[in-house]
């Protein structure tokens, strides 16, 4: 119990602090930012695409539900992923 209350507040804070960098960045920043990643995902560029996430970044989804847990791991996942 005590274990699911501090995951939540984890999530409710990192909401917040998302909500906050979203009301602060200027929006042409913002949409620059969007169409940058969209181009290097859905121009199956996995080396520019990687730029975008942190060297200890996590990235999880339905075909991996594990999740990956580092840069040189996620690229490698990248790459068989937009070779399809």
């Amino acid at each position: 119990m005590i274990l699911t209350l501090l995951l939540l507040q984890m999530l409710l804070i990192t909401l917040l602090l998302l909500i906050i960098i979203i009301y602060y960045m200027e929006i042409d920043i913002l949409e620059s930012f969007c169409n940058d990643w969209l181009a290097a995902w859905t121009g199956n560029n996995p080396e520019k695409l990687i730029s975008y996430y942190a060297v200890d970044a996590y990235y999880q989804d339905p075909a991996n539900p594990k999740g990956i847990t580092d840069r040189k791991h996620l690229l490698k996942y990248l790459t068989k992923l937009l070779a399809r």
